[in-house]
């Protein structure tokens, strides 16, 4: 008689040493967004990967559902920012001529008029600095509730989105109407990356998430105009943009069979 062999199934650890990092890491970042004066995105960054930090927990460690390195994302986001940060002031000291005079042209008293509606409107300031400032937080949550090919796709497009605007605020640089007084400005004006990256999230969206994702980038259309940040031809460059950017996406991240 013979006995047939055991055989173990080794599954991978549930939190492993490696997501042990990403969590040490980000409660690291944490620490100096709590106690120091940072960037003015990088708290509603770091909010944002609380929530996906909470995801992971409920999804991979609690009901065992597969990794989609939410861990890792919650780091890659403020990291960016911080980047993103030398990066424009690199931007800055490439671009001396400034072509705000050309978009305000181009603009037919459209930002400033939007501008002066809403600073002349106390309940409708928050609300915009609101939606203006937290564009991370709304990108995390959308990634939270988006699963498989469309959230692969929204991640390859926000990040290829970031990386690609440097040459384009090298090629025009602009400060936006509310910053025309200050020379340390960021030049990050053309395209908007605001409206794109709130398109994106609209494009690659689903169900009802969709529907919310529209009407934030609509929302969002209006307060970067209203914050003095934009031009009018900005936004219009963000629709080409977008375009650009999903046709990319879609050829980086093709349909499978599988997914």
């Amino acid at each position: 008689m013979t006995t047939a062999p055991v055989q173990f199934e080794i599954r991978a650890p549930r939190f492993s040493s490696i997501d042990f990092l990403w969590l040490s890491f980000w409660t690291a970042l944490l620490i100096p967004c709590l106690t120091m004066n940072v960037p003015v995105f990088l708290p509603w960054i770091m909010a944002g990967g609380g929530v996906l930090i909470a995801r992971h927990f409920y999804s991979v460690v609690w009901r065992g559902e597969p990794d989609e390195g939410n861990l890792l994302i919650s780091v890659a986001m403020p990291v960016f920012c911080l980047l993103s940060g030398f990066a424009l002031a690199w931007v800055n000291r490439m671009t001396p001529v400034l072509y705000d005079r050309q978009l305000a042209q181009w603009d037919f008293g459209v930002a400033p008029a939007i501008r002066t509606w809403a600073l002349a409107r106390w309940w409708a300031i928050d609300p915009i600095n609101v939606a203006y400032r937290g564009l991370p937080l709304a990108m995390l949550l959308v990634l939270v509730v988006t699963t498989g090919l469309p959230r692969r796709r929204l991640l390859y497009a926000m990040a290829l989105a970031g990386g690609l605007a440097v040459p384009c605020y090298l090629l025009c640089p602009a400060v936006g109407p509310a910053h025309l007084t200050d020379p340390s400005a960021p030049r990050n004006c053309m395209p908007s990356m605001h409206l794109t990256w709130t398109l994106l999230l609209w494009v690659n969206a689903s169900g009802r998430v969709k529907w919310f994702a529209g009407a934030f980038a609509a929302f969002t259309a209006l307060a970067t105009l209203a914050t003095g940040e934009h031009y009018l031809p900005d936004l219009v460059a963000a629709l080409p943009w977008t375009w650009l950017i999903t046709i990319a996406v879609n050829r980086l991240a093709p349909d499978r069979a599988s997914q």
